[in-house]
């Protein structure tokens, strides 16, 4: 139904009538990072092929807050498991280099030591300067009234 005036949607809630919202439901097709199709959904209507569970509310452009909230939360995880990763590669390649020891596993741990002991308070302190939160660089380049004078 749309509001005469505005031409807005206006939704009124049905609190009689109850909908089976469950985990795990099959629903329309989706391709996780466009590779494989899959038709499994997290949170959905049971017993209904084109159903709409709407967890959050919807954004006036109308996309609601909650897949948007699992297409943010998707990056970061990505993000994450690509550091770890990399990390684990990275240190266990370098653990098995060390593993034949000598002259390799005393510079290893050398390079190690010095990365720790660099104290990361310090070092963003040391970082701030040349990237200001506030100052002129952050300012609109529109000369002000006093200026021109």
């Amino acid at each position: 139904m749309r509001d005469p005036n505005t031409f807005k949607r206006v939704y009124t809630p049905d609190v009689n009538k109850k909908i089976p919202v469950r985990f795990f439901v099959r629903g329309f097709e989706y391709r996780p990072f466009g590779l494989i199709p899959m038709s499994l959904h997290l949170i959905g209507v049971e017993g209904r092929s084109r159903g709409v569970a709407v967890p959050a509310r919807h954004r006036r452009a109308g996309r609601d807050l909650w897949s948007r909230l699992m297409y943010g939360t998707q990056t970061s995880l990505i993000i994450g498991l690509v550091g770890v990763s990399l990390s684990l590669l990275l240190g266990s390649s370098w653990g098995d280099l060390g593993l034949y020891g000598g002259i390799l596993d005393t510079v290893i741990q050398r390079v190690i030591e010095i990365l720790r002991s660099i104290p990361t308070i310090p070092l963003w302190m040391g970082w701030q300067p040349p990237f200001p939160t506030t100052g002129a660089s952050l300012r609109s380049t529109s000369p002000s009234p006093s200026s021109s004078r």
